[in-house]
């Protein structure tokens, strides 16, 4: 029998994690995709100056995707 606290403590540490990837999805490249957590004029992947802010339906997208993979273990 598990416990109920185990079940509780491991939904609130779940619930920190996808917060804390929340914030770090800030910046958006127009160019290639990429997710930047804080605004430095360029890219860190393709190297261009196409920075925007990220909307939140694109945060949640890009958080359900990692989210299923690592319950995947792929």
């Amino acid at each position: 029998m598990i416990n109920i606290s185990i079940l509780d403590k491991f939904k609130k540490t779940t619930e920190k994690r996808k917060k804390r990837r929340y914030r770090e999805l800030r910046y958006v490249c127009n160019k290639c995709g990429a997710f930047n957590h804080r605004y430095q004029g360029i890219c860190g992947m393709c190297m261009s100056s196409h920075l925007r802010r990220a909307t939140s339906k694109e945060k949640e997208d890009s958080i359900s995707i990692i989210e299923s993979l690592i319950e995947n273990n792929i």
